[in-house]
């Protein structure tokens, strides 16, 4: 049995995540600004203030922890925050494809965290100056270079794709394009022909419970298996609910829109011992249909 701190645990893989490591009979602590639900009720509960070094210092750092996942640190300022002022034997970041470029097969090394000239501050002042899109990406690749810079805990860096989820997805982004298809209603799509790797919720939050017990360090990309374009996701769809989408270029904007060709090479994950689950799309729309 571990002693495991999840930071945020409350949405989509969070939530998972903290059911599977109680059904191991881990020792679990959920750490966020608004306690857990009952569906965890066996995990212990810490309400804190992540954006306050002070509420870090006098809720989280009193503990030592086996393991942390940090599923809400979006900055620079977030992570440092949490790495001086955390005991743990080992910190698992959730990061995101963001900090890639736009593009296909990228393997961990085509961003090297280590070298990156951070921009500090919080995600809401690098918002503020960038733009909300661009603000998170630099927000998620300064977070990255704080963790991956320091010498004082093992640390991880998981960067996630595309992640779907079924009717608990808060992004509701999957059912933009469910519900223009139900209302043949007009959408708006500007990557119908982009390339993406895509992982399931629930595959997720499986990788990240091994991921904890690999002798490994640095940056590692999680995906299932398998590249998914949007007309080929659109073609399913139509087929799950027997009517076409109309496409309008003054439609309601696509869910994923702004979203461009990003896939991923896993050999590091193979190598580890992870095993990529097969990309289930029918599943995941199953549960929202």
């Amino acid at each position: 049995m571990k002693k495991i701190l999840v930071m945020g645990g409350k949405r989509l893989v969070g939530k998972r995540l903290v059911q599977n490591l109680l059904k191991e009979g881990h020792d679990v602590t959920v750490a966020n600004r608004s306690g857990i639900s009952d569906v965890r009720k066996n995990a212990r509960s810490l309400v804190f203030d992540r954006n306050s070094r002070e509420s870090i210092k006098d809720r989280i750092s009193k503990q030592n922890w086996d393991v942390v996942y940090d599923m809400i640190c979006y900055s620079p300022k977030n992570a440092k925050d949490i790495i001086e002022n955390i005991s743990t034997e080992k910190y698992i970041l959730i990061s995101s494809s963001v900090v890639y470029e736009w593009g296909e097969d990228h393997r961990e090394e085509d961003f090297n965290a280590e070298k990156f000239q951070y921009y500090d501050g919080t995600i809401d002042e690098l918002g503020k100056r960038f733009g909300y899109k661009q603000g998170y990406k630099l927000g998620k690749m300064g977070a990255e270079a704080v963790v991956e810079t320091s010498n004082s805990i093992s640390t991880i860096c998981v960067r996630f794709p595309i992640i779907i989820g079924g009717g608990d997805d808060h992004t509701k982004r999957m059912e933009t394009y469910i519900d223009a298809i139900k209302k043949k209603a007009g959408l708006y799509i500007d990557n119908l022909f982009s390339r993406f790797s895509m992982i399931e919720a629930g595959n997720a939050a499986d990788y990240l419970i091994q991921v904890k017990d690999k002798e490994y360090e640095g940056a590692i990309n999680l995906s299932d298996s398998g590249i998914m374009t949007m007309h080929e996701l659109i073609q399913i769809m139509q087929n799950m609910l027997g009517n076409e989408i109309v496409y309008r270029a003054d439609g309601m904007p696509a869910g994923y829109n702004g979203y461009f060709s990003n896939t991923y090479n896993l050999d590091k994950m193979e190598t580890i011992g992870i095993i990529p689950q097969k990309l289930d799309i029918k599943k995941v729309l199953e549960q929202i249909i």
